[in-house]
């Protein structure tokens, strides 16, 4: 799932919470900031929650949609060190 897509389940499963059917009308909700990219949003959403940044590290809610961006960074993202890394012992 990526960021944008994490991002709108959550804003859905919000809305049928509150039983609000058309545009969300928080305005303490992070994740409503369009001036910041998603991930940014995201980190900023789960600082709000969890207070301090340590406890963001050891959230407990793993079936969460923004559990993988908490942090503000794609978990499986591949560097090109890593991957020239890979390539250097992969002769044979």
């Amino acid at each position: 799932m990526t960021p944008t897509r994490a991002i709108k389940s959550t804003c859905e499963k919000c809305k049928k919470i509150r039983g609000v059917s058309s545009k969300c009308v928080s305005r303490v909700c992070k994740l409503r900031n369009g001036s910041l990219p998603h991930l940014e949003r995201i980190k900023t959403h789960c600082r709000n929650y969890c207070i301090p940044m340590a406890e963001v590290e050891e959230c407990v809610f793993k079936n969460c949609h923004l559990y993988p961006y908490r942090m503000g960074k794609k978990p499986k993202r591949k560097t090109i060190a890593n991957t020239l890394h890979k390539d250097r012992f992969n002769f044979f």
